[in-house]
């Protein structure tokens, strides 16, 4: 029990939400409290982020989890609450779209490095 306490607050220490990059508004994400079902879903403008909370657990908290009134245990929420941030947090790198003076200088992340 207390090797999963430290797990959570392992995960939840090291996520980091970024803004919405549509809206660019701070993203609610959903309390602990006001998680029901099999899902940890966030919803911003246009995003729409649905973890399955089972997906995270191994086999067996799967079968140690009470799942009380339609809720699993804390532990398990915050795991995709964690999840959730990481995939919203997520951006592709930046790729100028344009060959002038200022943008030809930043390095191309998808060119290869070694020139293999």
């Amino acid at each position: 029990m207390a090797e999963r306490k430290q797990r959570s607050k392992t995960l939840k220490s090291s996520a980091k939400l970024l803004h919405c990059p549509f809206c660019g508004e701070i993203i609610n994400l959903p309390k602990w409290e006001d998680c029901y079902g099999s899902f940890y879903e966030v919803d911003c403008c246009i995003i729409s982020i649905s973890v399955q909370i089972s997906d995270l657990m191994t086999l067996e908290e799967r079968h140690a989890d009470l799942f009380i009134n339609n809720r699993h245990e804390r532990v398990y929420i915050d795991r995709a609450r964690d999840e959730a941030i990481r995939l919203l947090s997520t951006r592709a790198p930046y790729r100028p779209k344009c060959s002038c003076s200022r943008c030809t200088g930043i390095p191309d992340p998808y060119e290869d490095v070694d020139g293999d």
